[in-house]
């Protein structure tokens, strides 16, 4: 049997050494993959949907889908030569700042790429299933169809998806 004082270092030894654990620190988190890997992005510039969520530095299971999103694009005076649209949809009640890119610590619910046509109005678009709540739209306007090329424009808008089906208030891209 080992000596008490051999079980007492022990025990104190693994409240001070790091975990050699595959994944230490496991529910801390700063982006959602350091919950899970990702799943793959819809297309080559669109956000990789997350599979869990990191929410106040702690993993989190995604919610179901339970809600038809849909969004009406507005294109704003003097920005020529649109094409295509990016877009990242994101749990939560505020934007964050958007360049050419989406955040790389964005909870990612649904991400694609759509072709525009036909002027600088794009009403109801149909985007895909998320879950209902506090939820962010973030899109980025190019030069290409279906997503690619330069970013000509950018926006972000704040609402509430509810079952079981939700068009988002009307996003102005600006430069």
């Amino acid at each position: 049997m080992p000596h008490r004082s051999s079980l007492l270092l022990a025990a104190a030894l693994a409240c001070v050494v790091p975990c050699a654990c595959p994944n230490p620190g496991a529910g801390e988190c700063a982006a959602p993959d350091d919950c899970a890997p990702p799943d793959d992005a819809p297309c080559e510039a669109c956000a990789p949907p997350s599979v869990e969520l990191c929410v106040d530095g702690a993993c989190q299971a995604r919610p179901d889908d339970e809600v038809d999103l849909s969004a009406t694009f507005l294109i704003a005076r003097g920005v020529d030569g649109v094409q295509g649209l990016l877009f990242a949809v994101a749990p939560g009640a505020t934007c964050e700042s958007i360049t050419d890119e989406f955040p790389p610590t964005l909870n990612v619910l649904l991400s694609g790429q759509r072709t525009l046509s036909g002027g600088d109005l794009h009403p109801d678009v149909g985007l895909g299933r998320v879950p209902a709540g506090d939820t962010v739209l973030y899109a980025l306007a190019t030069a290409a169809p279906a997503g690619e090329g330069a970013v000509l424009a950018r926006g972000c808008i704040a609402f509430e998806a509810l079952a079981p089906s939700t068009s988002a208030p009307q996003l102005t891209l600006e430069p």
